[in-house]
Protein backbone atom coordinates (compact mmCIF):
# COMPACT_ATOMS: atom_id res chain seq x y z
CA UNK A 1 0.00 0.00 0.00
CA UNK A 2 1.19 3.68 -0.68
CA UNK A 3 0.97 6.25 1.43
CA UNK A 4 0.55 10.28 0.08
CA UNK A 5 0.94 13.02 2.95
CA UNK A 6 -1.49 16.27 2.44
CA UNK A 7 -2.92 18.83 4.34
CA UNK A 8 -6.51 19.04 4.95
CA UNK A 9 -8.06 22.24 3.78
CA UNK A 10 -12.13 21.64 3.05
CA UNK A 11 -14.51 19.27 3.64
CA UNK A 12 -18.49 18.62 3.63
CA UNK A 13 -20.40 15.97 3.44
CA UNK A 14 -19.93 14.88 -0.15
CA UNK A 15 -16.33 16.60 -1.04
CA UNK A 16 -13.01 16.86 0.71
CA UNK A 17 -10.66 19.28 -0.19
CA UNK A 18 -6.89 18.45 0.00
CA UNK A 19 -3.75 20.99 -0.56
CA UNK A 20 -0.22 20.11 -0.98
CA UNK A 21 -1.17 16.53 -2.92
CA UNK A 22 0.63 15.60 -5.45
CA UNK A 23 -2.22 14.08 -7.89
CA UNK A 24 0.23 14.35 -10.80
CA UNK A 25 2.50 11.28 -9.11
CA UNK A 26 -0.83 9.97 -7.69
CA UNK A 27 -2.16 9.53 -10.88
CA UNK A 28 1.12 8.22 -12.15
CA UNK A 29 0.94 5.15 -9.74
CA UNK A 30 -2.38 4.38 -10.37
CA UNK A 31 -1.42 3.92 -14.15
CA UNK A 32 1.60 2.09 -13.17
CA UNK A 33 -0.42 -0.19 -10.78
CA UNK A 34 -3.15 -0.62 -13.53
CA UNK A 35 -5.46 0.00 -10.82
CA UNK A 36 -9.10 0.05 -12.29
CA UNK A 37 -11.19 0.02 -9.29
CA UNK A 38 -11.76 3.73 -7.62
CA UNK A 39 -12.02 3.06 -4.23
CA UNK A 40 -8.91 4.68 -1.89
CA UNK A 41 -8.66 4.55 1.95
CA UNK A 42 -8.30 8.01 3.56
CA UNK A 43 -6.68 7.58 6.82
CA UNK A 44 -6.07 11.08 8.91
CA UNK A 45 -3.66 11.68 11.63
CA UNK A 46 -5.53 11.96 14.89
CA UNK A 47 -3.04 14.06 17.37
CA UNK A 48 -5.17 14.91 20.45
CA UNK A 49 -4.48 13.19 23.35
CA UNK A 50 -6.61 10.33 24.75
CA UNK A 51 -9.40 12.06 27.49
CA UNK A 52 -9.24 11.73 31.04
CA UNK A 53 -12.56 9.38 30.63
CA UNK A 54 -11.07 7.41 27.88
CA UNK A 55 -8.33 6.38 30.09
CA UNK A 56 -10.33 5.28 33.42
CA UNK A 57 -12.36 3.41 31.17
CA UNK A 58 -9.20 1.44 29.62
CA UNK A 59 -8.37 0.72 33.49
CA UNK A 60 -11.76 0.02 34.63
CA UNK A 61 -11.55 -3.00 32.18
CA UNK A 62 -8.47 -4.08 32.55
CA UNK A 63 -8.90 -4.08 36.06
CA UNK A 64 -12.34 -6.61 35.32
CA UNK A 65 -9.73 -8.54 33.12
CA UNK A 66 -7.50 -9.01 35.95
CA UNK A 67 -10.17 -9.43 38.46
CA UNK A 68 -11.06 -12.32 36.68
CA UNK A 69 -7.74 -13.67 35.69
CA UNK A 70 -5.84 -13.58 39.05
CA UNK A 71 -3.35 -11.19 37.54
CA UNK A 72 -1.74 -7.96 38.94
CA UNK A 73 -3.58 -5.26 37.02
CA UNK A 74 -0.44 -3.74 35.00
CA UNK A 75 0.89 -7.29 34.13
CA UNK A 76 -2.91 -7.88 32.55
CA UNK A 77 -2.82 -4.45 31.18
CA UNK A 78 0.88 -5.27 29.19
CA UNK A 79 -0.45 -8.69 27.91
CA UNK A 80 -3.75 -7.33 26.83
CA UNK A 81 -1.55 -4.42 25.17
CA UNK A 82 0.83 -6.56 23.33
CA UNK A 83 -2.51 -8.53 21.79
CA UNK A 84 -4.15 -5.68 20.95
CA UNK A 85 -1.34 -4.40 18.68
CA UNK A 86 -0.37 -8.01 17.01
CA UNK A 87 -4.27 -7.59 16.17
CA UNK A 88 -5.17 -4.45 14.77
CA UNK A 89 -1.55 -3.33 13.68
CA UNK A 90 -1.12 -0.19 15.67
CA UNK A 91 1.96 1.22 16.69
CA UNK A 92 3.27 0.72 20.58
CA UNK A 93 1.64 3.67 22.21
CA UNK A 94 1.70 5.02 25.93
CA UNK A 95 -1.28 5.88 28.27
CA UNK A 96 0.82 8.28 30.14
CA UNK A 97 -0.20 12.07 29.60
CA UNK A 98 3.92 12.87 29.40
CA UNK A 99 4.78 10.91 26.54
CA UNK A 100 5.61 11.50 23.20
CA UNK A 101 3.86 8.13 22.22
CA UNK A 102 0.27 9.35 24.16
CA UNK A 103 -2.92 7.45 22.47
CA UNK A 104 -4.66 9.07 20.40
CA UNK A 105 -8.57 10.15 21.10
CA UNK A 106 -8.89 7.13 17.75
CA UNK A 107 -6.37 4.78 19.23
CA UNK A 108 -7.81 5.14 23.04
CA UNK A 109 -11.45 4.28 21.03
CA UNK A 110 -10.23 1.47 19.16
CA UNK A 111 -8.11 -0.07 22.39
CA UNK A 112 -11.66 0.28 24.22
CA UNK A 113 -13.87 -1.47 21.71
CA UNK A 114 -11.31 -4.70 21.20
CA UNK A 115 -11.20 -4.97 25.39
CA UNK A 116 -14.59 -5.29 25.45
CA UNK A 117 -15.20 -7.71 22.47
CA UNK A 118 -12.61 -9.80 23.97
CA UNK A 119 -14.36 -9.62 27.43
CA UNK A 120 -17.77 -10.50 25.77
CA UNK A 121 -15.91 -13.53 23.41
CA UNK A 122 -14.24 -14.92 26.47
CA UNK A 123 -17.07 -14.24 29.09
CA UNK A 124 -15.11 -11.74 31.58
CA UNK A 125 -17.36 -10.13 34.25
CA UNK A 126 -17.34 -6.39 33.65
CA UNK A 127 -18.34 -3.79 36.00
CA UNK A 128 -21.03 -1.86 33.63
CA UNK A 129 -22.53 -2.92 30.28
CA UNK A 130 -20.60 -2.39 26.90
CA UNK A 131 -22.54 0.21 25.67
CA UNK A 132 -21.95 2.27 28.99
CA UNK A 133 -18.06 1.40 28.54
CA UNK A 134 -17.64 3.06 25.00
CA UNK A 135 -19.16 6.17 23.23
CA UNK A 136 -19.34 4.12 19.89
CA UNK A 137 -22.91 2.69 20.19
CA UNK A 138 -22.55 0.93 16.99
CA UNK A 139 -19.70 -0.98 18.60
CA UNK A 140 -21.52 -2.12 21.43
CA UNK A 141 -24.23 -3.01 19.53
CA UNK A 142 -22.21 -5.04 17.07
CA UNK A 143 -20.63 -6.72 19.98
CA UNK A 144 -23.98 -8.01 21.29
CA UNK A 145 -24.88 -9.68 17.88
CA UNK A 146 -21.60 -11.14 17.05
CA UNK A 147 -21.43 -12.72 20.53
CA UNK A 148 -25.05 -13.58 20.96
CA UNK A 149 -24.47 -11.36 24.30
CA UNK A 150 -27.12 -9.14 25.66
CA UNK A 151 -26.56 -5.17 25.08
CA UNK A 152 -28.64 -4.84 28.44
CA UNK A 153 -27.37 -7.48 31.10
CA UNK A 154 -24.83 -9.76 28.87
CA UNK A 155 -26.54 -12.78 29.43
CA UNK A 156 -27.04 -15.45 26.18
CA UNK A 157 -28.84 -13.65 23.76
CA UNK A 158 -31.05 -13.90 20.95
CA UNK A 159 -31.55 -11.93 17.81
CA UNK A 160 -34.36 -9.19 18.00
CA UNK A 161 -35.89 -7.31 14.98
CA UNK A 162 -36.36 -3.74 15.85
CA UNK A 163 -38.15 -3.33 12.79
CA UNK A 164 -41.61 -5.47 12.39
CA UNK A 165 -40.83 -8.83 10.22
CA UNK A 166 -44.48 -9.24 9.51
CA UNK A 167 -46.88 -12.09 8.41
CA UNK A 168 -44.14 -13.50 6.09
CA UNK A 169 -42.05 -14.68 8.93
CA UNK A 170 -38.25 -14.48 9.29
CA UNK A 171 -37.22 -17.24 6.90
CA UNK A 172 -38.61 -15.22 3.82
CA UNK A 173 -37.02 -11.74 5.60
CA UNK A 174 -34.58 -10.31 3.97
CA UNK A 175 -32.50 -8.96 7.10
CA UNK A 176 -29.93 -7.05 5.26
CA UNK A 177 -33.03 -4.34 5.64
CA UNK A 178 -33.88 -4.63 9.48
CA UNK A 179 -32.15 -3.43 12.20
CA UNK A 180 -31.23 -6.13 14.99
CA UNK A 181 -30.17 -6.05 18.35
CA UNK A 182 -29.17 -8.87 20.92
CA UNK A 183 -31.60 -9.27 23.68
CA UNK A 184 -31.88 -12.08 26.45
CA UNK A 185 -35.04 -13.40 26.52
CA UNK A 186 -36.26 -10.83 30.12
CA UNK A 187 -34.99 -7.69 27.83
CA UNK A 188 -37.14 -9.40 24.69
CA UNK A 189 -39.93 -9.92 26.62
CA UNK A 190 -40.14 -6.09 28.00
CA UNK A 191 -39.13 -4.32 24.05
CA UNK A 192 -42.42 -6.81 22.96
CA UNK A 193 -44.54 -5.22 25.60
CA UNK A 194 -43.44 -1.61 25.91
CA UNK A 195 -42.30 -1.14 22.36
CA UNK A 196 -39.19 0.17 21.26
CA UNK A 197 -39.10 3.93 21.92
CA UNK A 198 -39.90 3.17 25.26
CA UNK A 199 -36.96 0.62 25.83
CA UNK A 200 -34.91 3.38 24.21
CA UNK A 201 -35.18 5.65 26.14
CA UNK A 202 -34.87 3.58 28.89
CA UNK A 203 -31.51 1.78 28.17
CA UNK A 204 -30.22 3.65 25.21
CA UNK A 205 -29.55 1.39 23.00
CA UNK A 206 -30.40 1.27 18.84
CA UNK A 207 -31.21 -1.46 16.46
CA UNK A 208 -28.29 -1.77 13.91
CA UNK A 209 -27.76 -3.27 10.19
CA UNK A 210 -25.39 -5.93 9.63
CA UNK A 211 -23.24 -6.00 6.43
CA UNK A 212 -23.70 -9.57 4.69
CA UNK A 213 -20.71 -11.24 5.88
CA UNK A 214 -21.79 -10.24 9.61
CA UNK A 215 -25.09 -12.01 8.89
CA UNK A 216 -23.40 -14.71 7.71
CA UNK A 217 -21.24 -15.32 10.55
CA UNK A 218 -23.97 -14.90 13.26
CA UNK A 219 -26.71 -17.14 11.45
CA UNK A 220 -29.34 -14.80 10.19
CA UNK A 221 -28.75 -15.55 6.49
CA UNK A 222 -27.16 -17.76 4.43
CA UNK A 223 -25.26 -16.42 1.45
CA UNK A 224 -28.40 -18.42 -0.32
CA UNK A 225 -30.81 -16.11 0.92
CA UNK A 226 -29.26 -13.57 -0.06
CA UNK A 227 -28.68 -14.86 -3.70
CA UNK A 228 -32.32 -15.61 -4.05
CA UNK A 229 -33.42 -12.57 -2.76
CA UNK A 230 -30.86 -10.13 -5.10
CA UNK A 231 -32.47 -12.42 -7.84
CA UNK A 232 -36.18 -11.68 -7.13
CA UNK A 233 -35.15 -7.77 -6.71
CA UNK A 234 -33.80 -8.22 -10.26
CA UNK A 235 -37.06 -10.33 -11.55
CA UNK A 236 -39.23 -7.60 -10.03
CA UNK A 237 -37.14 -4.98 -11.75
CA UNK A 238 -37.42 -6.14 -15.01
CA UNK A 239 -40.90 -6.54 -14.68
CA UNK A 240 -41.15 -2.62 -13.38
CA UNK A 241 -39.33 -1.61 -16.27
CA UNK A 242 -41.10 -3.60 -19.01
CA UNK A 243 -44.38 -2.51 -17.55
CA UNK A 244 -43.07 1.21 -18.21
Amino acid sequence: MQGYSAKLDKFNSKQVLLNGFDSAEFAHDLALWNVRHNEVMLLVDDRRGHTPEQHRKIFAIVGDFAKWSGEDLETERFFLTIDFLQESGIEPFSLSYKSEEQASVTVAKQFINWLLDRAIAWNVPLHERPSELTDDIYSAMLMGLKHRSCVICGEHADIHHVDVVGLTGRDNTDHRRNRLMALCRTHHSEIEQIGFEKFDSLHHVEGIKLQEDLLIATGVMTRTQMNEFDAKYYRESLRKNIGD
